[in-house]
């Protein structure tokens, strides 16, 4: 399908001013099938139900999703944003939690829906080939240099977040792998707003059910205008595809796990006091 080239500019903003994101953020809104060009360089795709082609069921996808429990707090560990969300696919090491490469916990608590959310992923990634095919190929060149492929769950990408009924702050992504894109799918349902806003742009994506959005998150700042639900059966889910660049840190399988395991005895030793 024919996208629709949209022209803009850059426009310097104080981003601490910006963490809440509000209409006044931008001056167009897009519906149709488009790319973002800025001063001339594209930066980001928008792809509507029926732009592009998908082998899977969103709706199957919805109806998954619908069983996940999302808790809620009132600030993400990393990122110091709100947070309703659950994570998939590989996780670099966390020496509080979890200090090893590890697969998230959704792919033993919630295999089918892991299944899923990987298997849009290859999708996701397929589509970030076909319409930046530049962008993508030196993604692959620095994920082949820097991180295993064992880590490699869906294409390109490594891991992914599901945010349900988020009205995400201002952010960039400042833990992808540099000089990468993601991809987001959004799942909407009797919803008015929740459009994706880039500020420095002026503009403002619908993200309309089973929609894809391909951009430079790392980079530019975004984020979720107010969501205002019109039933009581009213839901967005924004699901995003990415790869982590802590996972580079990250050993082989085996070596992952003599790791961990040196590290507990010393730990303990250091406990009871044997040097």
């Amino acid at each position: 399908m024919q996208l629709q080239r949209v022209d803009t500019t850059w426009h310097e903003i104080d981003r601490k001013q910006h963490k809440v994101i509000k209409d006044e953020d931008y001056d167009l809104l897009i519906t149709e099938p488009s790319i973002i060009y800025c001063d001339n360089a594209p930066v980001a795709y928008y792809l509507p139900e029926g732009s592009y082609e998908s082998k899977l069921n969103g709706e199957s996808l919805r109806n998954a999703l619908s069983g996940l429990n999302f808790p809620y707090a009132k600030k993400g560990r990393t990122s110091g944003i709100s947070t309703q969300s659950h994570t998939f696919g590989w996780m670099p090491r966390r020496v509080i939690r979890h200090d090893f490469c590890h697969i998230s916990a959704m792919a033993e608590t919630k295999p089918i829906l892991h299944k899923m959310l990987v298997d849009y992923g290859k999708e996701a990634s397929a589509l970030y080939e076909e319409y930046v095919p530049a962008v993508w190929k030196q993604h692959q060149e620095t994920m082949e240099n820097q991180i295993r492929k064992d880590f490699w769950i869906s294409g390109l990408y490594t891991s992914g977040i599901v945010n349900k009924d988020l009205t995400l702050g201002g952010h960039v992504d400042g833990g992808n792998v540099r000089k990468t894109w993601n991809t987001q799918m959004t799942l909407k349902k009797d919803i008015e707003g929740g459009y994706l806003v880039l500020p420095e742009l002026r503009i403002a994506l619908e993200v309309a059910d089973l929609s894809m959005t391909i951009f430079e998150a790392q980079n530019i700042w975004h984020g979720v205008t107010p969501i205002h639900k019109t039933s009581v059966d009213s839901s967005r889910y924004s699901i995003v595809w990415y790869s982590m660049r802590d996972l580079a840190k990250c050993f082989d399988f085996q070596d992952e796990l003599e790791r961990i395991q040196k590290l507990k005895t010393q730990r303990e030793w250091k406990r009871a006091g044997i040097s």
